[in-house]
């Protein structure tokens, strides 16, 4: 896919869509068959020993490594090279490919798509959903969240 057609999918723009192209341990694609097809696909990539993950648009083939793996392994670096354990994390996702870090994460936050339904969480504290999709819902639920965080950690005295 060129990054032109890329910046059309994905809003991206050129540069952004010619970063994203640059990857070195997965591949994305954008199934344009139908599911059925999709599903022996998806089942003969597995036999091969390939992770397959659905994300919000493309379908993303590769190894066995998610981004719960790799919030787990950056918030160890901060706890010890901050010497800080009380480090909080807060994971934003809109698709199946997020789950594995919204789980991982202390605090999870699903963002409204508007291609398909919240991903799946086995989770059931310290979950939220966000009314607006994309960039919105990014902004929407970090706003509301650090007012939250402000709100209990400010110091309130009577005179």
């Amino acid at each position: 896919m060129s990054a032109t057609d890329l910046t059309e999918i994905t809003g991206l723009s050129l540069a952004e869509a010619k970063r994203a192209q640059q990857r070195q341990y997965g591949e994305p694609i954008q199934w344009l068959g139908d599911e059925v097809s999709k599903n022996n696909f998806i089942e003969h990539l597995i036999d091969l020993g390939a992770n397959v993950v659905q994300g919000g648009r493309f379908m993303h083939i590769g190894g066995y490594c998610d981004k719960g793996q790799a919030l787990i392994w950056l918030t160890e670096q901060y706890r010890e090279n901050f010497n800080n354990p009380a480090i909080l994390t807060i994971a934003l996702g809109d698709g199946q490919n997020d789950s594995p870090m919204l789980e991982a994460a202390d605090i999870a936050v699903q963002i409204r798509s508007p291609v398909h339904n919240f991903p799946k969480l086995y989770r059931q504290f310290k979950t939220t959903r966000t009314q607006d999709y994309g960039p919105q819902g990014w902004a929407q639920a970090l706003q509301t969240l650090l007012a939250k965080q402000l709100l209990s950690s400010s110091t309130i005295t009577k005179r």
